[in-house]
């Protein structure tokens, strides 16, 4: 299907799926083929701390893994010294994640990796390909920044009747 096909939202939909999963492995081949390998999973968190401090459950949440096994990788990358823990001045007893200037340097050096590597690709379109798929991503940004704590926010936990 061409570009010029794609005339319905469930075109554009089936392409978003068919490249989402494709793109996803590509960035997280890459990402583990680095001198230093970054998960696609410590790759997420350290955008998402870039953005914002957050506790583990917040990170959990939106990553949408368990609470214990982001514990497990929040404590690797303390112990590479890309996040820090401090406390959280809302609730003493908890603590708030911030990524460290090391993990700042991590990330740039994750993302300028990934961006060569998609240069590259996305060098392999025409030009008017590629200002099109441009186009198209920038008012995907839109819809995703106005919907995406709705649409990624974790189902609500069903009561069971006894």
């Amino acid at each position: 299907m061409t570009v010029s096909e794609t005339t319905t939202e469930e075109d554009v939909a089936r392409q978003v799926i068919a490249v989402a999963p494709r793109l996803g492995r590509l960035m997280e081949v890459l990402l583990e083929r680095l001198p230093e390998p970054v998960s696609l999973l410590r790759y997420r968190i350290l955008v998402r701390l870039a953005q914002e401090e957050c506790r583990n459950s917040e990170l959990a949440a939106h990553t949408w893994v368990s609470s214990p096994t982001m514990s497990s990788v929040v404590e690797s990358l303390v112990r590479c010294g890309w996040v820090e823990r401090n406390s959280d001045p809302r609730d003493g007893r908890a603590a708030v994640l911030r990524l460290t200037s090391a993990g700042r340097r991590e990330l740039k050096r994750a993302e300028r990796a990934l961006e060569t590597q998609l240069i590259s690709l996305l060098g392999k379109l025409a030009p008017t390909a590629r200002a099109e798929l441009g186009r198209g991503y920038e008012a995907l940004l839109e819809v995703l920044d106005s919907e995406e704590r709705r649409i990624l926010a974790p189902p609500p936990k069903s009561k069971v009747k006894a």
